[in-house]
């Protein structure tokens, strides 16, 4: 066989095989064969033009063509070859170059089910893109370079069920994105660059129940963009920029109310690496609270002083303040106003200062507006008229007090006028009323109306009214209130004074006089302020009283009759009576007197105030029994006798000797207080003589610990106070001497404090089979106990001890030869009892991060041959976690991307060469495979030929 005959052979060779039941042409390079049939019917053909290096759509393709793979080729442009494909079901054209979809490329395909547009060169997505497609339940644009698409892209998709727009670089949604697509059960929008969400962009869509925005740059989703999704079961957020703040917080209910998976917080860094669902609403958003305060507490300002006042507010975040006067602005660049810290500070006070204040204290959580200060500014250096002019009213009369001036003519009404009453604001009242005329109507005078009144102008004039009040003379108190009718009867000792009263009102101030039941004057009255007294002293036996008094506007008089009865007060002769005993003797007290008759009663009490003895019982004739006296039951005892003919007291010293006793130190024998606090130890002694205290700590005398255990004795040595000791137990004995003996008590003092963390776990990143090891130290007393955590669909497991696998200790956690499997977020508690109190505190949630070294995928060339000029893909994929990335280098050198020259496929990691060129592009390409674990190396070697060009018509094929 010649040479041109081999050739021949060879392309008829390279003719794809079709099926004899293809009616019509079958495109060169393609296979084409019917596809299978459900129910019966005319069946459709496949066309299989899969990685045959296709720059554009064949052409000749028949109408019942059901489904077309293009897959793999190096088509750029879809334009209208597809139009008569009317029985299309599946369109595949992932993994070419496709950067436009021509308007109306697919307006006829009204059948297709599928369409695949996975892996191409696609920026943007007009309105027309997908007008026709009807039918269309399953499209993928999965790695595209897309950067947005029009709102109303996917509104014909009516039959939609699943859309697929990962790994693209969409930046934002359009409003109403996703609109009228009721089918949609399936969304991914995975790994691309959102940051905004559109109104709503996932609205209305019954069906949906899976929603995948991982690996986003969103710092929340909007409330606006989600609402009705009743079938919702799904929704992915990890790794996006969540901000858990006040926008946050119907995401933090919705993501609640839902039991969706929680996202981590990004920001702010207080929170960062927490669950959102960690927190609690008010933790995260809480609205603004304020109150206005006035610092000097006056309202009534003067012109050239300083006045400061403060907006203290609340919430979270901590809002920002805004200060108004009069529902305007106040703009801090005025020299005279400063605001520091929610303080507004003016100096220098002029008259148009005056007006309502109020501060606005606003945050993502809300606007607060305070409460309303209303002040005055006063000039007091205005010009004044009518100087202290007085008015004279009579009680409960009225009177106007009017606002006019002299100096100048002024039509007056009530907005103009601002009275003072002694330097204050004046209420207004049912009897203080403001005329329309800026006069002041004054009715039902009473004396607390008496002062100096002031009204200002609106031209800085004050106006100083005096008003004086008149009354009648009153007696306003006597003591025929305190009496039984009209009468009053005294039993008064001879040395014992009594004072009758008489209270008076009146202006002018009235005159007083006292006279006797004769109307005869009685001269020996004291005055004190408005009342008059007349001492009963010597007098005895029934006298009338009669308190007279008067000025020129009235008078007044009041009588009382009074009785007066001598009595007798004796005391003891014999003084203090001392007795003398010792503890656990009986004791008898005698009460009576031999000069006093008729005795009525008798009552027995303490000098000191105490209780009489639990252990004393009162016997015949009231005498006083003590049994088994006790040190306490020293002192002074009074006896106090009544009778018809006077009364006496006998008093009685008791001394008890005895020696020291310590009742019980503390009640209880061991002592519990917090660190950080005072403690106070009480060490109750009786004992007589008074006995000498010591105490000792831990057997050593407390003096000797006093540079480490700061302390205070009282005078008796009886309470030893320590000052904040620390969390540690310790014996302190107090021990009593005196000469008849000693006792001592003891307690043991164990001051507790609640744990706290010495030192955190943090994340830790191993390879597998490598050791993992996170710190977890505690302090506390007593000694926390520390338990691991594991998460598991955000619950935690509690980690326990694995026989060479797990470690767990008082400080660590060790994972020994860790595997995938162990990756995922830990944290540790610290546990004790403090008093009667369980407490555990939680470490931050960290992340143990278990990296696989890369592994070269299977079946990698090491030589391979590509014609000159036609585009090459150098394959090359690895495995590992995370998921490594591609690195290409010819001869040594990084070979990066060239546009229109070289590529790297960010999703397979395949180099390609769109033109590949002998003396350029020839030599050993070498894949390196690297993420966190290390790194592998493949070599390729590419060698380049030209392509031959045969241009032969065989007359003897046949078209089929």
């Amino acid at each position: 066989m010649d040479g041109y005959s081999f050739l021949v052979l060879l392309c008829i060779s390279a003719v794809p095989f079709l099926p004899l039941a293809v009616s019509r042409a079958c495109p060169l390079r393609c296979n084409c064969y019917p596809s299978s049939t459900e129910g019966g019917g005319t069946p459709g053909y496949v066309v299989n033009c899969n990685h045959q290096s296709l720059t554009k759509i064949p052409t000749g393709l028949g109408s019942n063509t059901t489904e077309l793979i293009l897959s793999g080729n190096y088509i750029q442009k879809i334009t209208t070859e597809l139009r008569n494909l009317t029985n299309l079901k599946t369109l595949r054209l992932d993994n070419n170059f496709i950067t436009s979809i021509e308007q109306g490329a697919f307006g006829r395909l009204a059948r297709l089910e599928e369409l695949y547009l996975y892996k191409n060169c696609l920026h943007v997505l007009e309105n027309y893109t997908f007008h026709g497609l009807s039918s269309l339940r399953i499209l993928n644009l999965y790695g595209n370079d897309m950067e947005s698409f029009k709102s109303i892209t996917f509104h014909p998709l009516h039959n939609i069920v699943n859309i697929d727009l990962s790994f693209n670089r969409l930046i934002s949604l359009p409003n109403e994105a996703f609109k009228g697509l009721s089918r949609l059960s399936r969304l991914s929008i995975r790994s691309n660059e959102l940051i905004v969400l559109g109104h709503e962009a996932f609205c209305n869509l019954p069906s949906l129940t899976y929603l995948n925005l991982d690996s986003n740059l969103l710092s929340t989703i909007p409330e606006s963009s989600v609402c009705n999704l009743p079938s919702l079961s799904t929704i992915h957020l990890s790794n996006n920029n969540i901000a858990c703040d006040c926008a946050a917080s119907w995401l933090l209910q919705w993501i609640t109310n839902n039991r969706f998976t929680s996202p981590f917080c990004a920001r702010p860094p207080s929170l960062r690496g927490q669950r959102l669902t960690k927190f609690l609403l008010p933790d995260i958003c809480d609205p603004p609270t304020v109150n206005l305060i006035l610092i000097n507490g006056s309202t009534l300002w003067t012109v050239g002083s300083a006045v400061t006042l403060r907006c203290p507010t609340t919430g979270v975040p901590a809002p920002d303040v805004l200060w108004t006067r009069n529902e305007m602005k106040l703009n801090s660049s005025i020299s005279r106003l400063s605001i520091i810290e929610n303080q507004l500070i003016i100096t220098n006070v002029s008259l148009s200062d005056a007006g309502n204040y109020q501060c606005i204290a606003s945050s993502d959580a809300g606007i607060a507006v305070s409460n309303k200060i209303t002040v005055y500014v006063i000039d007091l250096v205005m010009e004044m008229s009518d100087e202290n002019r007085e008015i004279n009213e009579i009680l409960g009369d009225r009177t106007v007090l009017e606002c006019t001036t002299t100096a100048s003519e002024l039509v007056l009404n009530s907005n103009q006028v601002i009275w003072f009453k002694d330097d204050l604001l004046l209420t207004y009242s049912e009897r203080h009323v403001l005329l329309s005329n800026g006069s002041v109507l004054i009715v039902n005078i009473t004396y607390d109306d008496a002062g100096s009144y002031v009204c200002q102008l609106e031209d800085m004039i004050n106006i100083n009214r005096n008003l004086i009040v008149r009354g009648p003379a009153r007696i306003v108190a006597f003591p025929q209130e305190m009496c039984v009718g009209n009468e009053l009867v005294l039993s008064l000792y001879s040395d014992e004074l009594y004072n009758l009263t008489c209270e008076v009102t009146g202006n002018p101030v009235p005159d007083m006089v006292w006279f006797d039941d004769n109307r005869n004057p009685i001269n020996s009255t004291i005055p004190i302020e408005n009342a008059i007294i007349y001492e009963l002293s010597t007098i005895r036996g029934e006298y009338t009283f009669i308190c007279n008094i008067s000025n020129d506007l009235g008078g007044d008089e009041r009588s009382i009759r009074v009785s007066v009865k001598d009595s007798t007060r004796i005391i003891d002769p014999a003084g203090i009576r001392n007795i003398q005993r010792e503890v656990g003797d009986l004791v008898v007290l005698p009460c009576s007197h031999p000069d006093l008759t008729g005795i009525t009663d008798r009552n027995w009490v303490r000098e000191d105030g105490l209780d009489l003895p639990s252990n004393s019982r009162l016997g015949f004739n009231e005498t006083l029994t003590i049994f088994m006296i006790s040190v306490e039951d020293g002192g002074v005892y009074n006896c106090s006798i009544d009778s018809d003919t006077g009364e006496a007291t006998v008093q009685y010293n008791i001394i008890v000797e005895g020696s020291p006793k310590i009742s019980s130190m503390c009640g209880i024998p061991t002592l519990v207080s917090l660190v950080g606090t005072n403690v106070s130890l009480n060490c109750p002694v009786s004992s007589n003589p008074p006995p000498l205290i010591l105490w000792f700590v831990n057997d050593t005398p407390i003096s000797n610990v006093s540079s480490s255990l700061p302390y205070m004795l009282n005078e008796s040595n009886m309470t030893l106070t320590l000052f904040t000791p620390p969390a540690e137990r310790n014996s302190f004995t107090c021990q009593a001497f005196n000469s008849l003996g000693n006792d001592s008590s003891t307690v043991i003092l164990s001051v507790e404090s609640p744990p706290t963390f010495v030192k955190k776990p943090k994340n830790v990143e191993v390879n597998v089979s490598e050791t993992a090891v996170f710190h977890c130290i505690g302090e506390g007393n007593p000694k926390p106990v520390v338990e691991w955590y594991k998460l598991r669909d955000d619950y935690p497991v509690k980690m326990l001890q694995q026989k060479g696998r797990v470690l767990i200790s008082d400080e660590h956690l060790v994972i020994v030869n860790t595997l995938k499997i162990d990756a995922g977020e830990y944290y540790c508690t610290l546990n004790s009892s403090v008093g009667n109190e369980n407490i555990s505190i939680a470490s931050d949630i960290v992340h143990l991060t278990v990296y696989v070294f890369p592994k070269l995928i299977d079946g990698l060339p090491t030589e391979l041959v590509a014609y000159q000029r036609h585009p090459i893909n150098l394959p090359c994929g690895g495995t590992g976690d995370p998921r490594p990335a591609i690195v290409w280098y010819k001869d040594g050198t990084r070979r990066g991307d060239v546009p229109g020259r070289y590529r790297t496929d960010r999703h397979t990691g395949h180099l390609w060469i769109y033109d590949p060129m002998k003396n350029l592009d020839e030599g050993v390409y070498t894949c390196r495979v690297v993420n966190m674990a290390g790194s592998v190396y493949h070599d390729i070697n590419l060698t380049i030929i030209r392509r031959p060009n045969i241009a032969i018509t065989p007359s003897n094929i046949t078209t089929i």
